[in-house]
């Protein structure tokens, strides 16, 4: 399967599978890379699936929230301090730090930049029966040896977000 750093540069698709089940699969053109579902009815765990790996996102807490990262081996990956102010650090291994902010009109689309600004990836959400995400890559996000999960955190967030926040 193609793995996702190889795909910098181009744009994806994130559609749900069923209107019935919170189940997506991740495209670019006929390729499908990976799978997203949530693995509770109220959104707080998810579960991705794609040839580079497979992580889970867990959301915690009540004062402090925040984001669990763990991969297949039940190791913790990131834990993300979860704000609804529009914009979230991401630590990353080496130092990096990532942020994820809040974009729109509407504020329903996200960006993930890096810390002095340069665009990464853009997740934009698609409107009709079935949810839908439209993801661009930039070049730099190839470089980025998080790519998978950070990407993946993203939609997790726009996906979870969505909720109070859907497009009219």
């Amino acid at each position: 399967m193609t793995r996702i750093a190889s795909l910098a540069g181009t744009s994806l698709e994130c559609t749900q599978r069923s209107l019935w089940k919170q189940e997506f699969d991740f495209r670019a053109a006929d390729l499908v890379l990976g799978t997203f579902r949530f693995t509770d009815v109220f959104k707080r765990c998810a579960r991705v699936e794609t040839p580079e790996g497979t992580w889970t996102f867990e959301r915690k807490g009540l004062w402090k929230p925040g984001v669990l990262v763990r991969d297949e081996n039940g190791k913790t990956v990131a834990q993300i301090p979860w704000t609804m102010s529009g914009e979230m650090r991401i630590r990353c291994t080496m130092a990096r730090v990532l942020r994820l902010k809040r974009i729109g009109w509407r504020r329903t689309d996200y960006e993930i930049t890096t810390d002095m600004n340069f665009p990464l990836i853009n997740i934009k959400r698609t409107n009709g029966f079935k949810t839908g995400l439209s993801i661009a890559l930039t070049e730099r996000a190839g470089h980025l040896p998080e790519l998978p999960w950070v990407l993946f955190f993203g939609v997790f967030t726009c996906l979870t977000d969505a909720g109070g926040r859907r497009a009219r």
